[in-house]
């Protein structure tokens, strides 16, 4: 029995760039019962030195996901000095008030579909993270019962994945469905984490 105040469902594709043994794309998420955290970071370039950068985001986040999204994007920054650099999505929700806040430095996509269909596509700050001070433009909104939200780097065709999307689709059937048809096209590191928002 679940004793949270809500709860998301999480389903995750990721593929390297052709040719390459690891991704530079690096993600993690995390539910509590009055939260959810979810960050994909995004290494410059690709492969070991791209990897570097993402994971290096990663285990700040894992240390520092109670903090508010601008502290963590900040000790990010921090931990970026003398690295590649990274560009970066950056999802909390609070279930106690059924809301959302979100940043997204540089190409990470991110968009709220409702049960209706209808879409909110939330244009990112330009640049990247790399050690240098930066400011952040973090969203609050509402999140409704099913909403389903898309986390994707650029390898990912978003015209694709978001024009084969059906409201009652599960989030893992939306995420295999892309996987299948978009591998053979995929042209950079590519990451594509949906999740579906359920009160409790």
């Amino acid at each position: 029995m679940r004793t949270m105040e809500g709860y998301m469902e999480v389903s995750v594709f990721q593929k390297p760039k052709a040719g390459n043994a690891c991704c530079g794309d690096s993600y993690y998420y995390k539910e509590q019962d009055s939260e959810f955290v979810c960050v994909l970071a995004d290494g410059l370039g690709s492969g070991r030195l791209a990897k570097e950068s993402s994971q290096a985001v990663i285990e700040v986040v894992e240390r520092c996901y109670h903090h508010s999204i601008n502290t963590i994007v900040e000790k990010c920054n921090e931990a970026l000095t003398d690295k590649r650099g990274v560009v970066l999505g950056l999802l909390k929700v609070d279930y106690e008030d059924s809301t959302y806040a979100f940043t997204s430095v540089g190409n990470v996509g991110i968009v709220v579909m409702g049960p209706n269909g209808k879409r909110r596509k939330h244009i990112p700050t330009a640049g990247y993270l790399s050690g240098n001070n930066r400011k952040c433009n973090v969203v609050k909104e509402s999140l409704t019962e099913e909403d389903k939200i898309f986390m994707f780097s650029d390898g990912v065709n978003e015209r694709h994945l978001l024009n084969n999307v059906d409201e009652n689709d599960t989030i893992s059937s939306v995420v295999k469905r892309y996987a299948h048809r978009g591998e053979s096209d995929i042209q950079d590191d590519a990451t594509l984490i949906g999740m579906k928002y359920y009160r409790a």
